[in-house]
């Protein structure tokens, strides 16, 4: 587990995690994490190949408040990826913090209140 704080650190220090938002794309288009990859927690097993991430790779799963997110970890842990870390909070304890977050076309969003 880690914490939002943490993920922004670690993120801005250039670290090579990378960052899966599991939310549905109605929660995904309202904002996210920059650069983070996206599928919903729903398809992931049938098509965790589709990622892109390496199973060696630090990985952050993210949706709207932690508890979609630990189950994806668990499923991943289980299909083999190695360093897994569920962002405690979700994306509103990212929103609450203030942290950034970019639309569909990666424009900057401003802290509106995610609605999951």
């Amino acid at each position: 587990q880690t914490s939002v704080r943490e993920l922004s650190a670690d993120l801005d220090a250039g670290s090579a995690i990378q960052v899966l938002d599991v939310r549905e794309t109605e929660e995904w288009d309202q904002g996210h994490i920059e650069g983070a990859h996206a599928m919903s927690y729903k398809v992931l097993r049938e098509h965790v190949e589709q990622i892109g991430i390496d199973r060696q790779e630090t990985l952050a799963v993210v949706c709207a408040q932690g508890t979609r997110s630990s189950i994806v970890c668990s499923v991943l842990l289980s299909q083999g990826f190695d360093n897994v870390r569920n962002v405690a909070g979700g994306m509103r304890a990212w929103e609450a913090a203030d942290l950034p977050m970019v639309d569909v076309t990666d424009n900057p969003v401003t802290s509106r209140g995610l609605d999951q």
